[in-house]
């Protein structure tokens, strides 16, 4: 079975009656079981098929590239 931890910046909850509203430096897994991907971040679990892990990850990949370019046009208005 595949696992990988590791920290994202903040975990942040619209959930009014969740117990944690905001957490900065939360760990998050990401592993494969039985065919499917789960994500895992402090109580919240998701499991995706291979269809939708690879759906999440072309969105990533696009939101990354739309980030650094924001990133770039405000350091040049800077």
């Amino acid at each position: 079975m595949y696992k990988m931890q590791f920290t994202i910046d903040k975990k942040s909850c619209d959930n009014a009656d969740a117990a944690v509203q905001n957490m900065t430096n939360a760990v998050m897994e990401v592993g494969a079981l039985g065919g499917t991907v789960q994500l895992d971040c402090g109580g919240i679990g998701l499991s995706l098929t291979v269809k939708q892990a690879n759906d999440l990850m072309f969105s990533l990949k696009k939101a990354q590239w739309e980030a650094k370019a924001q990133k770039r046009g405000g350091e040049r208005w800077s």
